[in-house]
């Protein structure tokens, strides 16, 4: 007995990295957007949040956009990548979210989220893995699969082929999904002082310094999205802080907010799809570097 334990738990956690490494593993967006972030191959990137990262089909960049990235991440990121190349263009996310106090780091205390991948001998060891063990064998014995519903494209986009209208008919439901996405992400007063604010600044100081044509780039949102944000102020407030950031070091501002009248090319309130990002992605190309 004493020694069948442990032999069932090799036997586990064996089966596990089995698992893990020939399920899991190949559908991972996270290792493979480490690896572009800390092997530089391009001067011309992408950073932002979930909202940049459906930025699809510009040749010549890599998105290093990640879901739910605060400023400061995304200034920690772009030093780290254009540590050792000096930048070429670069889309930084300029959309007033960002400066909502829900996003981790932006209050000043504590480090930004560490880019080294974690490489412990077993992948079931790794903190990207270990916590989600379970769900991977309920998937895998329930036969669900681990193909992800969502598109990671060569260049590190991430799309999603939804289409928001028909994905909820409903008006109805369309504006309460809206409204909860528009109370989280609304801004903080007084950004130009917050140290997400000044980590802005900061970060368009480093790029200009550096020798970079920086644009910013204001992505866009669905109608429902659109009219609750307009009744917040505060939407107004940080978008004319970007203008004066983007006025102080003569950076080009793209605003795209509502640019895309065809609900058809979003697919959920705030975020486009495919189709949509890729339309997006040339009129970037175009206004921001004159391709």
């Amino acid at each position: 007995m004493a020694i069948a334990f442990p032999l069932l738990l090799v036997g586990m956690l064996g089966a596990s990295e089995w698992l893990v490494r020939t399920r899991v593993v190949p559908h991972d967006s996270t290792a493979a957007h480490i690896e572009r972030l800390l092997s530089p191959t391009t001067p011309n990137a992408i950073f932002g949040d979930s909202h940049t990262l459906r930025l699809v089909g510009m040749p010549g960049f890599v998105n290093l956009s990640r879901g739910g990235e605060s400023v400061r991440t995304m200034e920690a990121k772009v030093r780290r990548y254009y540590a050792t190349m000096a930048p070429g263009d670069v889309v930084l996310h300029a959309d007033p979210n960002q400066f909502a106090p829900g996003y981790p780091n932006d209050d000043g205390n504590g480090p930004p989220a560490p880019f080294e991948p974690s490489s412990p001998a077993l992948h079931v060891l790794s903190p990207d893995y270990r916590g989600f063990i379970a769900d991977y064998w309920r998937r895998f014995l329930t036969g669900q699969g681990f193909e992800p519903s969502l598109t990671l494209h060569p260049d590190g986009a991430i799309t999603d082929p939804a289409v928001w209208p028909d994905a909820y008919p409903s008006p109805e439901q369309r504006r309460r999904i809206a409204e909860t996405s528009v109370a989280a992400q609304t801004p903080i007063e007084d950004i130009a002082s917050s140290p997400s604010g000044v980590a802005y600044a900061r970060l368009m100081g480093f790029l200009v310094g550096r020798g970079g044509n920086v644009c910013l780039v204001v992505m866009p949102h669905s109608s429902e999205y659109l009219a609750l944000e307009q009744a917040h102020p505060t939407f107004a407030e940080a978008h004319a802080y970007v203008v004066e950031v983007a006025d102080e070091y003569d950076l080009t501002l793209v605003d795209l907010t509502s640019a895309f009248a065809d609900q058809s090319l979003f697919a959920d309130e705030d975020h486009l799809n495919e189709r949509g990002g890729r339309m997006a992605g040339a009129i970037v190309e175009e206004r921001c570097f004159g391709a």
